[in-house]
Parts: C-alpha cells; structure tokens; sequence
C-alpha cells in the first residue's frame, strides 16, 4: 500500500489552478489504486508554526591547504 503526500500552497484557494491540478491527480490516483492512503496538508488554512534554527557560531577563516602556484610573482610590500 502506498502512501500519496497531497500538499496544497497556493493562496488563491477555490480559484487555484493548481489546486485543481493535484485534486485530479489526486483523484486519478484513487481510483487506480482503492488501498493506497492519503495525508493532505493545507499550508494556506494550516500554516506551519515558524521554526527556530539554534544558533549558530561565527565563520571561522580558512587557511588555505595548498601552497600558491608557482609561476605567479610574490607580491612583497614597496620598499
């Protein structure tokens, strides 16, 4: 038994064609198959609760692991 995950976004609600593209996917896909379940979510109606990311420590630089390429002039300060 599968499993579809339907998520509608789109703000613009009964008027949304995109919503109508998953409905009938959706629908297409149930009637293929009768055991398969669905989960929909509604990100419009049900908005998800904003996340907080922990936080996060400065960059630390980085040193570079090659020596320069040969070739290249040194730059040396004016005397």
């Amino acid at each position: 038994m599968a499993t579809l995950l339907h998520i509608d976004t789109s703000l613009n609600g009964d008027s949304s064609h995109s919503r109508e593209v998953t409905a009938a996917f959706r629908r297409a896909r149930e009637s293929e198959n009768r055991q398969s379940s669905v989960i929909y979510r509604d990100l419009d109606a049900d908005p998800l609760p904003h996340l907080r990311a922990p936080p996060t420590t400065p960059a630390t630089p980085v040193r570079p692991t090659s020596p320069p390429r040969s070739g290249r002039p040194s730059r040396s300060a004016p005397n």
